[in-house]
């Protein structure tokens, strides 16, 4: 959450929640986005229904279903019985609100209302995403940006005015990423633009195999790149054709976090996204990586989502109960690497399949407790007697629909 949704309501929303939008419909929670720089408005019905409308700070050349003097506006659909049609419209009423707030206040006011503190509950720092091109030389099938996504901005002097913006707007961290944003010849400009903006952290998040070509790493290491996030989800190239693509990119990943390893001040952190496919080979993944990759900090264990490509593979996601003996001896894994081991909030693991004593390194457990459910997911009916229930954002509805809701059991 970088956004503070009190902060925001207070400006555009002057009247208590709920809102009356006409037809039964109300607009009943402000929230932060976990996913993007964004606040999250849910609409509901009596009937059930219900429509999650997300506000963006503008950036002219993003993509979005509208817009106002400042702000962003578009929807997501998770609830059934929510038409294209009946969404627009909805969204188009909470467009004419947010309008009206901004005629009558001022500037500062405004601004305010969409100002970042530097770091959050947590105490990590702020960190924007960028998602800068729609180029990829892989064809992951869980791949979360699919090429036609609404959250890549292409235009470079959009991406400009927004690293300038977000910085001044209180983000102290980036990491610019996209499809493989190292193909886009206008990424050393941005990296260079994040360093004159202050960034503390710039970070680009790739698959690493443009790196095989040293210089392109080295005009990147000179823009001002002090991290990377690199894509490694095994060593076995049957599997990586599998999931990635043609096994020889595999090569050329592996010779890039090789020259990664040779530019000290830039820290390495390497994601591995767990599918039924290669579950099984996450702890030798991080024990190879340590053996010949010493400047690897950190490795990201993030099962696979049914988002974007995803979404057609859903029979390659992890079960719950298929998780915890993988997760177990990665951890062990990495702690024998001394590597820190880390599962991401969103696209990660309920708190309720981690191996016993490891629910600190799942994201998950720094969830304020409340309202934290995610879109796109639900929670079965025994989820509510869960110790974990108020910390969890659910599990995916499309692999729910698959599975059934009995593939999940609470912790007591």
């Amino acid at each position: 959450m970088a956004y503070d949704p009190e902060r925001f309501a207070a400006v555009y929303l002057s009247s208590p929640l709920p809102l009356d939008l006409g037809d039964g419909w109300a607009l009943a929670s402000v929230d932060g986005d976990r996913i993007r720089a964004a606040i999250d408005l849910r609409l509901t019905h009596p009937d059930g229904r219900s429509l999650l409308v997300f506000v963006e700070r503008r950036v002219d050349g993003a993509q979005a279903f509208a817009r106002t003097a400042r702000l962003q506006v578009s929807y997501y659909a998770d609830g059934a019985g929510v038409h294209d049609g009946l969404a627009a419209r909805l969204t188009r009423a909470v467009v004419q609100r947010l309008e009206a707030a901004e005629r009558g206040a001022d500037p500062d006011t405004l601004d305010a209302a969409l100002a970042v503190d530097a770091r959050s509950a947590t105490g990590r720092a702020r960190t924007l995403e960028l998602r800068v091109n729609r180029e990829c030389n892989e064809r992951c099938v869980f791949c979360n940006t699919p090429e036609d996504s609404d959250t890549i901005v292409e235009d470079p002097e959009s991406i400009l005015a927004a690293i300038h913006a977000e910085r001044a707007a209180g983000y102290s961290e980036i990491t610019l990423t996209g499809r493989e944003p190292t193909l886009d010849p206008n990424l050393p400009r941005y990296v260079e633009a994040a360093r004159e903006a202050g960034y503390a952290k710039i970070r680009v998040q790739t698959n690493g195999t443009t790196f095989a070509h040293r210089p392109t790493l080295d005009r990147l290491v000179a823009a001002g790149m002090n991290a990377a996030e690199l894509s490694l989800h095994t060593f076995d190239r049957e599997t990586f054709a599998r999931l990635i693509g043609p096994p020889r990119l595999l090569d050329k990943t592996l010779a890039g976090l090789r020259h990664l390893a040779e530019v000290p001040r830039v820290t390495v952190h390497v994601t591995l996204v767990l599918t039924r496919l290669n579950l099984d080979h996450a702890p030798d993944v991080i024990a190879r990586i340590a053996e010949a990759h010493p400047g690897v900090a950190q490795v990201t264990l993030s099962p696979m989502a049914p988002v974007g490509d995803g979404a057609a593979q859903v029979e390659l996601i992890p079960r719950p109960a298929e998780l915890t003996e993988p997760l177990a001896r990665a951890f062990e894994a990495a702690d024998r690497a001394g590597l820190g081991a880390r599962i991401p909030s969103r696209c990660g693991a309920p708190l309720c399949v981690m191996p016993p004593g490891r629910e600190r390194h799942n994201d998950e457990h720094g969830n304020d407790t409340g309202r934290t459910l995610e879109a796109g997911k639900r929670k079965p009916p025994q989820c509510a007697g869960c110790r974990w229930d108020a910390r969890c954002t659910g599990l995916w509805s499309a692999a729910l629909d698959r599975w059934g809701d009995d593939v999940v059991q609470p912790v007591g």
